[in-house]
Parts: C-alpha cells; sequence; structure tokens
C-alpha cells in the first residue's frame, strides 16, 4: 500500500508549509451524509490538501466498527497507515471517546517539539478549542480547521488561525455528477431498462435511490448539461413522431475523473 499512496500522492519540496493532519473521520463521514447525502470524497479533499501543504503525517479517528465508517477504509488506507480505532464498548458518549484519542495525539505530537509549522484538524466541534489555542500560544503553530459548511461550531472558528470549508459550491455539484451517471446506468440496463429518460425520472431515482439532496441535484445536473456529460437526443417513439430523451456521455465522464465501471 505504502508505494501505491506514494505514487498517487508523491509529495515534492517546493516551499509549502509543513503540516501535521488529524481526522475525525466520525464528524466527516456523518457531516457528508446528513449535508450532502453522499459518502465524503476523501482522495479529492487530500489532494487539495496536498496541494497546499507538505503534509508530514496524517492520522484519522473513528469508531470503525459501525458499518458505515468501516467502509471507507480501503480508502483511507490509500492517503495513511495512521488509523486509529477508537471503538468504545461502553454505551454513552462515543462521539467523546473519539474526542478522548485524537485530543490526546495532538497534544503528545505538540510535546515532541516536531518541526511541522501547521496542525490541520478536520472537525467541527468546539471541544477542539482549547487544544487550539494552547498550540497557538503555546507552540507557536499555525492551527487550520477543515470542515464541512454549516457544521463547524462557532467558538471553534473564532480560535484558531484558519477555517476551510470544504468542499465549496462548485466541488459539491461535481460530487453529484457520479451518483447521477450511474443512476442513469441502473434506469437503462436490465430488465427494467427505461429507454426515455427525462430529467425528472433521473432526478426523482436519484432521490428515491441514492438519497440525494433535491436542490443540490437539480444544480448538478444543470451542470452536467452545460458540461456535455448529459446530452439529449432525439428518438423515434413511432413511425410519425420523435422525442428527446437524456443520455449520458460516459467516456467524456470516465476520460475527466467523474466516472468509472463498477
Amino acid at each position: 500500500m505504502r508505494k501505491t499512496r506514494l505514487k498517487l500522492f508523491e509529495k515534492k519540496k517546493n516551499g509549502k508549509p509543513t503540516a501535521l493532519v488529524f481526522v475525525d473521520f466520525e464528524y466527516m463521514q456523518i457531516s457528508f451524509k446528513k449535508r450532502y447525502g453522499v459518502q465524503p470524497p476523501i482522495l479529492d479533499w487530500y489532494r487539495s490538501l496536498c496541494a497546499d501543504y507538505d503534509v508530514r503525517e496524517l492520522y484519522v479517528f473513528a469508531d470503525f466498527s459501525n458499518e458505515a465508517m468501516k467502509r471507507n477504509l480501503p480508502v483511507l488506507r490509500q492517503i495513511t497507515d495512521n488509523i486509529i480505532e477508537t471503538q468504545n464498548t461502553a454505551s454513552h458518549h462515543k462521539k467523546d471517546f473519539t474526542d478522548f484519542f485524537l485530543l490526546d495525539r495532538i497534544y503528545q505530537k505538540a510535546f515532541e517539539n516536531n518541526r511541522a509549522q501547521t496542525y490541520i484538524l478536520f472537525t467541527g466541534d468546539g471541544h477542539f478549542g482549547a487544544v487550539s489555542r494552547f498550540l497557538i500560544k503555546n507552540c507557536h503553530k499555525d492551527v487550520v480547521i477543515n470542515g464541512v459548511e454549516g457544521n463547524i461550531s462557532g467558538t471553534l472558528k473564532s480560535q484558531v488561525t484558519r477555517v476551510v470549508e470544504y468542499p465549496g459550491e462548485d466541488r459539491v455539484k461535481e460530487l453529484y455528477y457520479p451518483y447521477i451517471a450511474r443512476q442513469i446506468k441502473d434506469l437503462t440496463t436490465g430488465r427494467h431498462a427505461q429507454r426515455l429518460l427525462t430529467p425528472g425520472r433521473v432526478s426523482a431515482a436519484c432521490i428515491e435511490h441514492q438519497k440525494l439532496h433535491a436542490d443540490i441535484l437539480e444544480d448538478a445536473m444543470t451542470a452536467m448539461l452545460n458540461e456535455g456529460y448529459l446530452v439529449y437526443k432525439e428518438v423515434w417513439v413511432s413511425s410519425l413522431k420523435r422525442t428527446r430523451v437524456l443520455t449520458c456521455d460516459f467516456e467524456k465522464m470516465k476520460a475527466d475523473g467523474f466516472y468509472q465501471e463498477d
């Protein structure tokens, strides 16, 4: 796995600020599902992170006995070996248990007197305000919060160097592209294939089967039409009548990295 990771995300020493990264993956996974109805785009986020920082170490924390978390492990292993299982057998305060592991590792790294300039925390939890103040005041580090829009504590925002809301508005729409393409594939293959697809039929199927959010879905489909990923074509429905149907340019989507065959 290490060879694969280095090939995918080779980091060059080019003056980028050095960083240690700590991911509250329970927050990440739950926030993306609630806010956008999708799984977190882990590799995309990591690429954007490495574009701005020389990432020295990255730690991921979650209770991976939870099936929703566990399904993301193969992707997480592409970016780090530092995956910390925080399973707690107690019936209460499971999220606080993950926070404890995360805080403990942050303080450990701070006391190691490492040379990383920046501590990046993917979380929105106000519990991390105290450690952020400690890192800034006592260790003279920059603290950058990565979090999901609308799900970052205002108190936490006020106590860190910088806040980055991920993903941005345009990227949110792009997160829906693969889901829409797969739904079109499902609708046009198999025993119950539909020949005459319309935007309304595709949208309804995405909402019903994939639980995508209607407002983002509408914007994403409009963007896909404008960018040529969704295309209208005319087909004959009888010897005398033609109608327009919605199709997907799967080859263009694959070429641009938005779609992969299962």
